[in-house]
């Protein structure tokens, strides 16, 4: 599976140039924050699921992706789904 540019590993910063924007690729822009930034859902004892929206945003760090294909984007967002404080 082809893995996006810079998605080996989202704390380190980008080292090559990305190409200007084009009509075959688009973009993602990933917030990272300090605390949790995404929903939190949980699965009640009795089954029903529990969902709590994520807190406002109001400082990140942004990093942008080009995602050329579907399989991209799915890469990408199995990469931020792995930490709590990620956000597309």
């Amino acid at each position: 599976m082809n893995v996006p540019e810079n998605t080996q590993n989202l704390n380190t910063v980008a080292t090559k140039s990305i190409p200007p924007a084009d009509t075959t690729a688009d973009y993602v822009t990933v917030l990272t924050v300090a605390g949790r930034g995404n929903k939190l859902v949980r699965r009640k004892k009795d089954g029903t699921v529990g969902k709590k929206a994520g807190p406002s945003i109001w400082e990140a760090t942004a990093q942008t992706f080009r995602v050329l294909n579907t399989r991209d984007m799915v890469v990408l967002q199995k990469e931020i789904g792995k930490t709590p404080n990620r956000v597309p």
